[in-house]
């Protein structure tokens, strides 16, 4: 915490996401996107195809919510540090701009002076956090692209679990709301800085502790269900093309199995 005229104080909170679950089933079980995907699994090698199910993966009007993540219960890590790394000499006195009374409360290392620099990380742990995959995938497309390689036997699922982790890295995310305060009082906050022409720059990341195993669990099943239709279009395929094939058989057979006759040119008789 900061106290005083033209300070900057840089602050970088960092909330780490505790074995967030992902669930990709709810997009993965849409019919049209399990039938494009057992498609395109039929045919890996089609682009159109392919940019088919990007597409429906990445469609917005699915999402409903403004974040991918959303931080519900958020408590100090032990490994928060709030001590400043570095700061300015204070000034004389005479250049303060006037005297205001703060009343401060609950608050550890507080800096007081002017035109002073706080540098200040704090880190956070989230227990439970809640994530909107749907979203996820809006804004990742690595992720989208990463997942159909995986659901259509292209890659194995633990391939998947770096793409989340740099999904959920960039995923949007709005920190939790600060308490209120009342006038001229600061207490049971992080980051803060009070004082004339003051300004506080702020750095939110996310990182996660992601359980690979349960997602590549997951996984596996809706894998197993796009194969099972896979192979059901593979045999309606061989099917149709023999059927077509008895077809032009019949079709050849009817007509002798020769060609048109084509017409003898006469001579002429004089």
């Amino acid at each position: 915490m900061q106290v005083g005229d033209h300070n900057e104080q840089y602050n970088q909170y960092t909330y780490r996401l505790r074995t967030p679950h992902l669930d990709f089933a709810p997009v993965l079980r849409r019919p049209d996107v399990r039938e494009r995907l057992a498609e395109l699994a039929l045919d890996p090698e089609n682009h159109d195809k392919r940019a088919a199910v990007m597409e429906k993966l990445g469609a917005r009007t699915w999402s409903v919510r403004r974040n991918a993540v959303e931080l519900h219960a958020v408590r100090r890590g032990a490994e928060s540090r709030r001590a400043p790394r570095a700061a300015t000499a204070p000034p004389a006195a005479e250049v303060g701009e006037g005297r205001s009374l703060v009343f401060i409360r609950h608050c550890r290392d507080v800096q007081v002076g002017q035109r002073l620099r706080q540098y200040n990380d704090f880190a956070y742990v989230c227990p439970r956090p809640r994530i909107d995959e749907r979203q996820l995938l809006c804004e990742r497309p690595g992720l989208r692209a990463a997942l159909i390689d995986v659901v259509t036997g292209r890659a194995a699922a633990a391939t998947l679990t770096d793409e989340v982790h740099q999904a959920l890295r960039a995923a949007s995310f709005a920190p939790p709301p600060r308490p209120s305060q009342r006038p001229g009082t600061v207490r049971a906050d992080d980051g803060v800085t009070v004082g004339r022409g003051s300004r506080a720059l702020d750095v939110l990341r996310l990182t996660a502790e992601l359980n690979g195993r349960r997602l590549a669990r997951d996984l596996k099943r809706e894998t197993g269900v796009v194969a099972r239709r896979r192979r059901t279009l593979e045999q309606d395929r061989h099917r149709a093309e023999e059927r077509a094939r008895i077809v032009a058989r019949r079709d050849a057979e009817r007509l002798g199995g020769r060609s048109p006759r084509t017409p003898n040119r006469g001579t002429g008789v004089s």
